[in-house]
């Protein structure tokens, strides 16, 4: 059953309301910790919506995946504000390497580090990491990115 406008609203306010409360009885952290709980979830189904071909791989992974080098113990090779990672593959391989830095990514050291090494990347505020308090770095093969996207069509090229 789809709810009125007028429910919506006072679902708002309910919700404004208790929020107050934690940022006056708990401080603000904890109200973003309750904020991000449901966000996080909503998040990053948007970012899968559309690209339901593509696996979460489970750790351990390196950026350096994303250009078929094997995992190595040895390799630090990380892109600048690497926290929260994780990797997306598609037909099997590594596709995006998605992490969520606090605070933001230097734009023009991300930048350096997929020229060096032949990335392209994304930054949006979407993440679904700590919701308002991270970003989302997207970085990937830009070749292979593009075959995927031809393969998808346009359904994968949003959010």
């Amino acid at each position: 059953m789809r709810k009125s406008e007028q429910d919506y609203r006072v679902a708002l306010l309910d919700a404004e309301k208790k929020a107050s409360k934690i940022v006056d009885d708990a401080g603000i952290d904890s109200a973003w910790r309750a904020f991000k709980k449901p966000m996080e979830g909503w998040l990053k189904e948007q970012f899968m919506n559309g690209r339901e071909t593509l696996k979460e791989k489970s750790p351990p992974f390196q950026v350096m995946q994303l250009k078929n080098a094997p995992y190595n113990d040895f390799d630090y090779t990380r892109p600048p504000c690497n926290d929260h990672s994780e990797m997306y593959l598609w037909r099997g391989k590594p596709l995006f390497y998605v992490y969520h830095p606090y605070d933001g990514v230097d734009e023009k050291e991300l930048a350096e580090f997929c020229e060096q090494h032949g990335f392209g990347y994304e930054i949006s505020s979407r993440s679904w990491h700590f919701v308002g308090k991270t970003v989302r770095v997207m970085i990937f093969d830009p070749e292979r990115r593009a075959e995927y996207e031809e393969a998808a069509g346009k359904s994968a090229r949003h959010y």
